[in-house]
């Protein structure tokens, strides 16, 4: 609902309001969660994917995060 009213503020057709804001919310989705993160080394590919297709035991506990101020 949240999504959906910022769209509405913006102009957005309301007729579009539901596809706009779930597209907005999964492109966040993408970007927060690890396992729906693009592999690093392999990026038509999600960490997930990844896993299962080299390593279906492997199980992530933890990890890190680091960004570098440009």
């Amino acid at each position: 609902e949240i999504a959906k009213e910022k769209f509405r503020l913006e102009g957005k057709p309301e007729a579009m309001l539901d596809k706009i804001a779930q597209g907005a919310l999964q492109k966040w989705y993408k970007e927060v969660t690890l396992l729906n993160q693009a592999f690093i080394k392999d990026s038509k590919i999600t960490v997930k994917e990844y896993l299962a297709q080299h390593d279906k035991e492997l199980v992530i506990t933890g990890f890190e995060r680091y960004a570098l101020d440009a």
